[in-house]
């Protein structure tokens, strides 16, 4: 390599950091090579290297986006158990995951259930999915929440602004519990439903089911969820 070589390379690689390019600055010499072997025109080999910069931001933001969510490990689409809650499909939480129809208008998705049932598995894997399309998320435990603000004030702040994903164990009659405030409460609830989708999954435990194939035994045909419903 001539000096010249030597010096427009060096000056391109502290100018490639200056512009915080380091996937171009990587693979820039071995498509430059491969563009003067093939007589690329000069506007392919600038389109080549950009689509890769591109593309390595995107895997750069998703990586730190599911840093931020705190997610649950392992929770997928492919883990989840769909056959065991007939009363949802892969095909509609798929389309939920997409995002476009609901947070960009705000709109809230609630997850109703019994314990065990699989209702945080299956919000985990929207979020999941809802970061690898371009969205970011944030999983966290309503205790949480009440030990750092007013969940009502959450919800009232949130309303018709940002979505809110909510898997809950009681039906809205039990929430009370949480909002000790009957008038916060009710408000709590019309922000929630005023845009929002409601799944039931109103299944047998998953852990309970679990437990009790591990102790009949192989050799014997497995209990399904079967639909209940509500009182």
């Amino acid at each position: 390599m001539s000096t010249t070589n030597v010096v427009d390379t060096a000056r391109l690689n502290l100018l490639l950091n200056e512009l915080r390019l380091p996937a171009i600055k990587a693979l820039w010499p071995q498509f430059a090579e491969q563009s003067d072997k093939e007589g690329w025109p000069a506007a392919r080999f600038l389109a080549t290297i950009a689509e890769h910069e591109i593309a390595e931001r995107g895997r750069r933001r998703i990586e730190r986006h599911l840093v931020e969510a705190r997610l649950p490990t392992g929770k997928t689409f492919d883990s989840f158990d769909f056959e065991a809650v007939p009363m949802i499909s892969k095909a509609q939480m798929t389309a939920l995951a997409a995002g476009d129809g609901w947070l960009g208008k705000g709109a809230n998705l609630l997850l109703f259930g019994p314990p065990g049932g699989g209702k945080s598995h299956l919000a985990a894997a929207i979020g999941l999915a809802l970061i690898e399309n371009g969205w970011r998320v944030l999983f966290t435990r309503t205790t949480d929440l009440v030990q750092k603000l007013q969940v009502a004030r959450l919800i009232s702040a949130r309303y018709e602004r940002r979505s809110l994903l909510i898997t809950a164990n009681q039906p809205f009659g039990e929430w009370n519990k949480v909002f000790p405030d009957p008038a916060m409460t009710l408000a709590a609830i019309d922000r929630l439903v005023h845009h929002a989708t409601i799944v039931e999954m109103n299944v047998e435990s998953y852990r309970r089911r679990t437990a009790l194939e591990r102790k009949r035994g192989p050799g014997r045909p497995p209990e399904h969820a079967t639909q209940k419903t509500l009182a």
